[in-house]
């Protein structure tokens, strides 16, 4: 299921949790995107609404990655496989929650302005959020209210990954959720609209929660995001996609749509999403039918196509000033290396995704000349070894990006978010007119 939008997810949510309305619970939400959802639970339930102030904490480096969370009230939850996988150690997690302690307690004074937290002793409490990826921050929150003498907890959102419900659901009265789907690898992939929530954004919700008027915030005047489609034809090949260009790009990411890996196309699709988040454009090509399905000769038909719709944005007026980087994920990955090595001069970088590398061959790695960044799991032993072993034979400058404790594919909570950010900020410096800062 799709929400259109964390209102949407809300409303949904709400109708699951009719029966708590006789209890008169207080509702809180987790700012800043699961205050949108809690307000029409809220809402929904004639109950009032509060914020419970959360902030997770990031790895040193790797920001997507969550060591754990701090709440308001000094509440501090941390994973302990987290820091075994980073070799962190006590002193290290306490400069980090220190550090989001204070951005806690000024998120607190920016929503609440003084005001104090609802009075949660004896009551039913709904902590509410707009999805539920680790668990990290519902857990910090879940105990946050507990100690706050709520008498029930009840934990709701529109959208939960599995595993994060098997280990949430003994700590809570209840566990309420619309979707826990098998395949979940990202809240922000259940949401057709998924945009950054603001702090005015927070402050005006909990205005209009307690009968006052919202503040007039005046919107940027940005020029809408581009959308379109491209088609190019050139002797035996066709090639179509998906083009969308947010206002001030400067690079474009072209994504490998091979016919052999379906399976990464929702994955695929909300990358492209993270990644014009960051003001880079993107072309998804069309998937073609499979005609010689693991082949050299499909591998180079995709490289192929790859080319012509580069040539093709080379000479568009609107895309013509952008940087072309490629991408490609997993089986993805060799056409893109292909395509790289068959025209060193028309991309100005490669990202690689948990690809098997050792596929392309030691010719087509060494003729790769573009800015190449690789990106693997640390769990993914075998993947990594052989991307390695790559990143050795490639010609022009390179990395190895290496994400904690994710596997194959690189789907986890957080882990497309921490590939969109080294994704974007490697095309962005490869395209970057020298003497200048890409930005981050």
């Amino acid at each position: 299921m799709l929400f259109e939008d964390r209102g949407d997810g809300g409303r949904r949510l709400a109708a699951l949790l009719e029966s708590y309305r006789a209890e008169r619970p207080v509702v809180v939400g987790i700012p800043r995107g699961g205050i949108l959802a809690a307000e029409e639970v809220a809402r929904h339930l004639g109950a009032p609404l509060d914020a419970l102030v959360c902030r997770k904490l990031g790895a040193p480096g790797m920001p997507e990655y969550a060591l754990g969370a701090v709440a308001e009230g000094g509440v501090v939850h941390v994973r302990g496989e987290a820091l075994a996988e980073l070799s962190l150690v006590g002193h290290d997690v306490l400069a980090l929650a220190q550090r989001e302690a204070l951005e806690v307690a000024s998120r607190v004074e920016r929503y609440r302005g003084g005001r104090r937290l609802e009075d949660l002793r004896g009551r039913t409490v709904i902590v509410v959020d707009d999805g539920i990826a680790t668990g990290c921050t519902a857990r910090a929150a879940v105990k946050a209210v507990r100690e706050r003498g709520a008498a029930r907890v009840v934990l709701a959102a529109p959208v939960v990954a599995p595993e994060a419900l098997a280990c949430l659901a003994p700590l809570v009265d209840d566990l309420v959720c619309v979707e826990a789907p098998a395949d979940f690898f990202a809240v922000g992939a259940f949401y057709r609209r998924f945009e950054e929530t603001s702090d005015e954004d927070v402050v005006a919700c909990l205005r209009r929660s307690r009968g006052e008027a919202r503040p007039s915030v005046r919107k940027g005047d940005d020029p809408p995001e581009r959308e379109g489609r491209i088609s190019v034809c050139s002797d035996d090949l066709e090639v179509a996609g998906s083009l969308e260009v947010p206002p001030g790009a400067r690079s474009i990411a072209v994504f490998s749509q091979g016919s052999e890996s379906p399976e990464e196309s929702p994955r695929d699709g909300y990358l492209a999403r993270l990644l014009r988040a960051r003001g880079v454009a993107t072309l998804l090509l069309d998937r073609e039918a499979p005609a010689c399905a693991g082949t050299r000769e499909e591998v180079l038909r995709e490289a192929r196509r790859l080319v012509l719709a580069a040539r093709q944005l080379g000479g568009r007026a609107d895309t013509g000033h952008l940087g072309i980087a490629l991408l490609g994920s997993s089986r993805d990955a060799v056409p893109v290396l292909v395509a790289a090595s068959l025209e060193p001069a028309l991309f100005s970088a490669v990202v690689c995704i948990g690809g098997r590398l050792d596929q392309a061959g030691e010719r087509v790695l060494r003729g790769v000349r573009a800015p190449t960044l690789l990106v693997v799991g640390s769990h993914d032993e075998e993947v990594l070894r052989v991307n390695e072993e790559a990143l050795d034979l490639l010609a022009g400058r390179k990395s190895l990006a290496v994400l904690p404790g994710a596997g194959h594919p690189l789907a986890g909570p957080g882990e497309l978010e921490a590939v969109a950010r080294l994704a974007a900020r490697w095309s962005e410096e490869a395209s970057a007119p020298p003497g200048s800062e890409a930005r981050a």
